[in-house]
C-alpha cells in the first residue's frame, strides 16, 4: 500500500492589516498513484487578529481666590467727608476638552469562508482511499478601554471693607464696595472607538478541492472545517467633578455719631456660576 501526503500550513498575525487571508493550500494535487493507495491532502490556517487600546486620561482643576477690600472710615472731623470702601472681585474661568480616538483594525475585516485550498486527486486506482481535508480558524479580538476624569475645583471668596462715617459735626455719605464672585466652566469629553465590521466573503464548503477517477472501490472523502470568532469589547468610563463653593460678603456701611450725617449704602454681594458639560462616547 502507498501512502502519499501532502500537507501546508499557514499562520498569519495581523494587528490592524488589509484583512485576514484564508487557507493556504492552494493547488496542491496527488495523481497516478496506483491502486491500494492512501492519498491525504491536509491543509490549515490560522488567522489571529489582536487589538487593545487602554486609555486613562485625568484632569484636575484647582482654583481658590480670596478678595478682600480694605475699611474706609472718616471720623473726629468738624466737616467729614464720605467714606467709600473699594469693590472686592473674583473671575475665573476653565475649559477642558479631552478627545480620545482609538482606530479599530482597518475597518471592515474580511472572514473568508473557503475552508479548504483547491487541492485535486486524480486517477489513484481501484480500492484507493483519498481524503482532502482543511481547517481554518479565524480569531478577532478588538478591547478597548476608556477611563476619562475630570475634576474642577472652585472656591471663591470675596469681602468689601466696611465704610464708617462717625463723631463728625457734619458727616458725609457712608457706602460700602461691591463683593462678587464670576466662575465659568466647560468640561467635553470625546471618545470615539472605530468599529469593526466583519464580512463574510463566498465561497464553497470543501474549498475547491476535488476526487476523481480513482477507480472502483476507494473511498474518497473531502472535509472542510471552518471557524470564525469576532469579539469586541468596550468599556468606558467617564467621571465629571465640578464643585463650586462661592462667597460674597459687601461691607457695613455706618453713619453715626454726627451732628448731621449723610446717607449709608451697602454695596451688593453676587455670586455667579456657569457650568458646561458634554460627553460624547462613540463606538
Amino acid at each position: 500500500m502507498r501512502i502519499k501526503t501532502l500537507r501546508q500550513g499557514a499562520i498569519g498575525i495581523a494587528a490592524a492589516a488589509l484583512g485576514l487571508a484564508g487557507i493556504a493550500s492552494a493547488q496542491s494535487t496527488i495523481s497516478t498513484t496506483g491502486p491500494g493507495s492512501v492519498n491525504i491532502i491536509a491543509s490549515s490556517s490560522t488567522n489571529t487578529a489582536t487589538l487593545s487600546n487602554n486609555n486613562h486620561v485625568g484632569v484636575s482643576n484647582l482654583n481658590t481666590q480670596i478678595a478682600v477690600s480694605g475699611p474706609a472710615n472718616v471720623s473726629g472731623n468738624t466737616i467729614g467727608g464720605s467714606a467709600l470702601s473699594g469693590n472686592a472681585s473674583n473671575t475665573n474661568g476653565t475649559i477642558t476638552w479631552v478627545s480620545i480616538l482609538n482606530g479599530g483594525l482597518l475597518g471592515t475585516i474580511i472572514i473568508p469562508t473557503t475552508g479548504g485550498g483547491g487541492g485535486s486527486i486524480v486517477l489513484t486506482g481501484p480500492g484507493s482511499v483519498n481524503i482532502i481535508g482543511s481547517t481554518s480558524n479565524t480569531t478577532l479580538t478588538a478591547i478597548n478601554t476608556n477611563i476619562v476624569g475630570v475634576n474642577n475645583n472652585n472656591n471663591q471668596v470675596a469681602v468689601s471693607g466696611s465704610a464708617n462715617v462717625s463723631g463728625n459735626t457734619i458727616g458725609g455719605s457712608a457706602a460700602s464696595g461691591a463683593a462678587g464672585n464670576t466662575n465659568t466652566a466647560a468640561t467635553t469629553v470625546a471618545i470615539s472607538n472605530a468599529a469593526n465590521i466583519p464580512v463574510l466573503t463566498p465561497g464553497t464548503s470543501g474549498g475547491g478541492g476535488s476526487i476523481s477517477l480513482t477507480g472502483p472501490g476507494s473511498l474518497n472523502t473531502i472535509s472542510s472545517t471552518s471557524n470564525n470568532t469576532v469579539t469586541e469589547v468596550n468599556t468606558n468610563v467617564v467621571g465629571v467633578n465640578n464643585t463650586n463653593n462661592q462667597t460674597a460678603v459687601s461691607g457695613s456701611a455706618n453713619v453715626s455719631g454726627n451732628t448731621i450725617g449723610g446717607g449709608a449704602t451697602s454695596g451688593s454681594a453676587t455670586n455667579s456660576n456657569t457650568t458646561t458639560i458634554g460627553v460624547t462616547i462613540s463606538n
